[in-house]
């Protein structure tokens, strides 16, 4: 009877699974034809990859190391592949199986299949979780913007909670392989915000039941579960120790690490991000009602309007061009929230909310709580500078949160217990026979929900002004005003420039209120099948059916408005997306390999784009390293800025020593610039100017002159102290080999000399190793970020190869583990169907 009962439930949960599938190929339809999203961080992405891809195809290995962005970093924290990671490879695997964009959606609706199957949750309601938390406008915006690694994270996060939760509920053997399994995967996902804020809320879970388990005085229950944990942590670890070694290591010389610089200000923090910058994304109160109501604060800087709205009609009226028009539609900051941009709301679905407050009163008292303490720690963290003293106090004493941005970001985690709650609710009430109780909690949530819309319709708009004012306290201009100088410097009249900022605020209004009335006829529905079911006017069967079909309308048709059909393209190769202009062939027929690029026909720091075919100055990572960033900030950006002013007098300093050797200024044959002060690749100083501190030495970079002098700290003056210079010696240097993570040249100096190269400086002799003719030598910082060292007299060859501690001893570790993980997964399997047959021969 068992063995029938499983082998029925294996059929039910292909079906369901099958049909996942084919929802997700639905809404992802263009990828039948061959059609890609590729935009935002996707295409960042595989513009930052491309020298990285085309060293593996020639040579067949991985490189650590690129040359491609900000002149040289490491790969750590954007193309790295661990090969002894079971994890990874398993990642690897459904990577090339599966079209990016399918893969994402069907993991994250997938692994919520699974977390509720866990829960033991009938088919159906697994189902209907997954498609309500999988095509959340949330995840598809993640996936439209190319934030793959966030996708699996959150993925990854719904069957690693309910894993700890069971283990918690002394399910330990099935627990302990899901909580193991899926941290590994997590963690091998490589988004360490994710991760960490599923960690908290792992941790509110184990505090709510391992509380329970104390007024229990069930102190066994608390013991076995803790030391279970405790190896699930071990395994899940261990096949990642290679990447979060390195990624720790990494850390510390990153923008997320310590400060190098002295601080001038006290008060600034001395590790992490500054509070400001950090909190950049946090969600106002009122924009966190987009859970229930999506358009409350307009939801896109670039929402799609319809024909009939106000700014339309005065656009094609007037022919202002503030905005762009698609045929019927319009594209246009809609958005008009407390952040300098957004993709789309943050959407949980009306039917959602409605049954997850259901949840809060029907489910027994210790998942109520420990959905209401997820909710309220959610919504806190979330709010980020709109709630000061708890994000103060996170920032300064909880460990590491001051590491992370974006902390409206944590939503996504949330929307996991949301839907939690909704199917609890579900599952309650369908398996509930007399239900003429039940009648009685509609009240509170109808009451709840209908207010809430009912105010944002009638009271809203009485105080509102519907202006997008973000920046105004801190730039004294809103975002409203930068559309307005826009509009205005195109040569439109200011009277029609507020005409058309009063058109866009109207429909604004508009908006709000049209979902708003949305919501409370999806509330008023859901609360009518409720009701109908709840006095036995419908069956089960039709009440699961209308409320899933309902479900699912309401979350899809919101998502569609943010990631459609319109945003896949169809290309042969990425060169369509990343143009090749006439400038970059220019540039290509003249550079050496060591040549460096600054192309200031796009955001210079913000923008990988560039590295697809050039050796860039500048490109897009969020964990640059920190002497870079100081680079960036003091002189690089004031060095862009006064040559796009056109200032012939410009000083150059630090894009010399990049050894920046052209300018794009357009895409025209002609539109760039050959910077002949440029340093070049290497060169041999004839003075050292010392530095006391850090900052002297970033601070005489402006008054170095080209390759005369040259800048180091006092820490190295022991490895200088037998120097002897002698500038009128003869000193040569020439490139033999320039690849990502191994460069060589070759040198002749009639005496000992110094010599500085335009590489990036990076835990110096521990990382990059250097030898001359084969013999380790050593190699210290100069100019504050770059590389220097000693070449003694005659010919010889040096060489610098990338060999980074953590990922050569962290792979040999990680096998090891990974093993491990696997034979503790088989054990489980094999001692979970020991356990069933056991059953099966009672029965």
């Amino acid at each position: 009877m068992i063995q029938s009962l499983i082998k029925k439930q294996f059929v039910q949960h292909l079906i369901a699974v099958t049909v996942l599938l084919l929802l997700c190929m639905l809404y992802m339809k263009p990828i039948l034809n061959g059609g890609e999203i590729v935009r935002g961080d996707r295409l960042q992405a595989i513009a930052s990859k491309q020298d990285l891809a085309l060293h593996k195809k020639l040579t067949g290995k991985q490189a650590l190391w690129t040359n491609q962005t900000y002149c040289g970093m490491p790969t750590a924290q954007f193309s790295m592949v661990y090969p002894s990671n079971v994890a990874t490879t398993l990642l690897s695997v459904v990577s090339k199986v599966m079209q990016p964009q399918l893969k994402l959606i069907f993991l994250i609706v997938f692994c919520f299949y699974i977390a509720m199957v866990l829960l033991n949750y009938p088919p159906w309601l697994a189902f209907l979780g997954a498609i309500a938390f999988g095509f959340m406008s949330n995840n598809l915006i993640l996936i439209l913007v190319g934030h793959s690694t966030k996708v699996q994270a959150l993925a990854f996060a719904s069957p690693l909670i309910v894993g700890v939760y069971l283990v918690l509920k002394k399910q330990w053997i099935k627990g302990g392989v899901v909580t193991a399994s899926f941290l590994a995967l997590l963690i091998a996902a490589n988004h360490l915000q994710i991760a960490y804020y599923t960690a908290l809320m792992i941790g509110v879970v184990i505090i709510i039941l391992g509380a329970k388990l104390i007024t229990e005085k069930d102190f066994k229950t608390i013991g076995k579960s803790a030391i279970i944990l405790v190896v699930c942590l071990l395994l899940g670890v261990a096949p990642n120790v290679s990447r979060l070694w390195y990624t720790y290591e990494y850390s510390k010389e990153s923008v997320r690490g310590k400060q190098i610089l002295e601080p001038l200000d006290q008060t600034e923090p001395r590790t992490g991000l500054k509070r400001d910058y950090a909190n950049i994304f946090s969600h106002s109160l009122m924009e966190s009602l987009s859970v229930l109501i999506p358009r409350i604060k307009g939801g896109s800087d670039k929402e799609v309007l319809d024909s009939d709205t106000e700014l339309y009609q005065y656009i094609k009226k007037t022919g202002i061009q503030g905005t762009r028009i698609v045929g019927d539609k319009i594209v246009a900051p809609l958005f008009w929230g407390d952040k300098p941009l957004n993709e789309g709301p943050i959407y949980f679905g009306a039917i959602t909310i409605l049954l997850f407050l259901i949840g809060l009163i029907i489910t027994k008292k210790e998942t109520r709580w420990l959905l209401i303490s997820v909710t309220i720690l959610c919504l806190f963290i979330s709010w980020g500078r709109h709630l000061d003293w708890f994000n103060k106090l996170l920032y300064d004493y909880l460990p590491f949160f001051n590491k992370f941005r974006a902390p409206s970001l944590i939503l996504g985690i949330l929307g996991i217990f949301i839907v939690w709650g909704a199917m609890e609710a579900l599952q309650i009430i369908s398996n509930t026979n007399d239900r003429t109780d039940l009648k009685q909690v509609l009240k509170i949530p109808a009451v709840i929900l209908i207010m809430t819309c009912l105010i944002v319709i009638f009271g809203v708009p009485a105080f509102s002004t519907f202006e997008w004012n973000y920046g105004l306290e801190k730039f004294g201009f809103g975002m409203d005003q930068q559309i307005f100088q826009l509009i205005t410097q195109s040569g439109v009249m200011p009277d029609k420039a507020h005409s058309f900022l009063e058109a866009l605020r109207n429909d604004r209004e508009d908006y709000m209120i049209r979902d708003a009335w949305r919501t409370l006829g999806f509330v008023a529905f859901g609360i009518i099948v409720l009701y109908l079911f709840f006095v036995d006017k419908i069956n089960k069967y039709a009440f699961i059916a209308i409320l899933a079909v309902v479900l699912g309308f309401d979350i899809w048709t919101v998502s569609k408005r943010y990631v459609n059909d319109g945003h896949f393209v169809y290309q042969d190769s990425y060169e369509q997306l990343i143009n090749y202009t006439q400038a970059d062939k220019r540039i290509d027929e003249l550079k050496q390999p060591h040549d460096r690029v600054l192309d200031l026909t796009t955001s210079v720091f913000l923008d990988s784009r560039p590295s697809y075919y050039h050796a860039s100055i500048g490109g897009n990572n969020a964990a640059k390293l920190r002497r870079y960033d100081d680079l960036i900030n003091y002189y690089l950006q004031p060095e862009c800025d006064a040559i796009k002013q056109k200032n012939n007098n410009v000083n150059t300093p630090a894009l010399n020593m990049l050894n920046t050797r052209f300018i794009k200024t357009g895409s025209g044959e002609k539109d760039y610039l050959n910077n002949l002060t440029s340093n070049g690749m290497a060169w041999f100083p004839n003075e050292i100017i010392w530095a006391n501190t850090a900052r002297e030495e970033l601070e005489g970079i402006a008054n170095l002159e080209r390759t005369k002098n040259v800048i180091i700290h006092k820490e190295f003056k022991d490895y200088l102290a037998d120097y002897r210079q002698d500038s009128n010696d003869y000193a040569k240097v020439e490139l033999l080999t320039y690849l990502p993570g191994k460069i060589t040249y070759k040198t002749y100096c009639s005496t000992e000399r110094l010599i500085v190269f335009s590489e990036i400086w990076f835990k110096g002799d521990e990382y990059w190793k250097v030898k001359i003719d084969d013999e380790p030598a050593t190699h210290i910082r100069a100019n504050y970020a770059l590389r220097a060292m000693k070449v003694p007299v005659g010919e010889h060859t040096i060489s610098f190869e990338f060999v980074p501690k953590p990922f050569i001893v962290g792979e040999k570790i990680a096998f090891a583990g990974s093993t491990a993980l696997v034979l503790a997964i088989f054990g489980a399997i094999l001692a979970l169907g020991y356990q069933e047959n056991k059953k099966s021969l009672k029965a």
